[in-house]
């Protein structure tokens, strides 16, 4: 049997004493830390997209879309569905050319979730021009510094726990452990405060743009999904998935 906190290697004469039980204290809080925000990041994700997959919106995204762009006075911008190869889920915008590109699923299928994704995509746009950078961009930043707290916490607390380095003792391994979960909470913590800034600022301006252009009832369920993926990282997937394709007229 072996414990939980400590391994029964731990204190064994043969390796000496590798770490203090404070250390690993620390270690197996910083892994419960890491776990219970990538579960709490599941439970909303499997939360929201049950609750907007297959719920029919009153709107059209096409008529959302000219109701959006009358409203900013952007009506340069040009939808298009299923055109290209897209590099990510969420956001597929040429600004060079003023193209919105979304998968053709959300052309056939009137969601919420394409709603969502809409308005996620538009008010992208908006912050481009704006400034130089868009919530998207730095909502992928502010995932990798959570991906890599998250993964610092899981290899302190599971080197500690698996792996038999006592004989490496003076070479103070266990306190580069103990760091490396001290400095995964911190960059977790970062991370959180982050993507709670950059989805507020983006929820106060869905806020804006929606009035009137989405039915009471729907706009506050919207709203509402947005809060509850605002609430941690990982609510949102930034991955890319291919690479860009060079279209015939870039290469002309």
């Amino acid at each position: 049997m072996y414990p939980i906190i400590r391994p029964d290697n731990a204190s064994d004469p043969r390796f000496g004493w590798f770490f203090y039980d404070w250390q690993m204290y620390i270690s197996f809080a910083a892994f419960l830390f890491a776990i219970a925000v990538i579960i709490i990041a599941t439970v909303i994700n499997v939360n929201v997209y049950l609750k907007t997959k297959n719920k029919k919106s009153n709107v059209l995204q096409k008529d959302l879309f000219k109701a959006l762009s009358i409203k900013t006075n952007y009506t340069d911008v040009k939808l298009m569905y299923g055109k290209r190869k897209r590099v990510n889920n969420h956001f597929n915008y040429r600004a060079a050319f003023q193209e919105l590109h979304l998968p053709k699923w959300y052309e056939e299928n009137n969601s919420v979730k394409g709603t969502m994704l809409m308005l996620y995509n538009f008010t992208n746009i908006l912050d481009i021009r704006e400034q130089s950078t868009n919530f998207w961009s730095r909502s992928i930043y502010c995932h990798i510094l959570a991906a890599f707290g998250i993964g610092a916490n899981l290899v302190s607390y599971l080197s500690f726990r698996f792996c038999n380095l006592g004989a490496l003792s003076a070479m103070n391994l266990s306190w580069f452990f103990m760091a490396l979960a001290l400095a995964g909470t911190i960059m977790i913590i970062a991370s959180w405060a982050w993507w709670l800034k950059i989805f507020n600022k983006l929820i106060k301006k869905l806020d804006e743009i929606t009035v009137g252009n989405l039915p009471d009832e729907e706009r506050n369920q919207v709203l509402k999904m947005f809060k509850l993926q605002a609430a941690i990282p990982f609510t949102v997937n930034t991955s890319i998935i291919i690479p860009r394709k060079i279209d015939e007229e870039q290469e002309d």
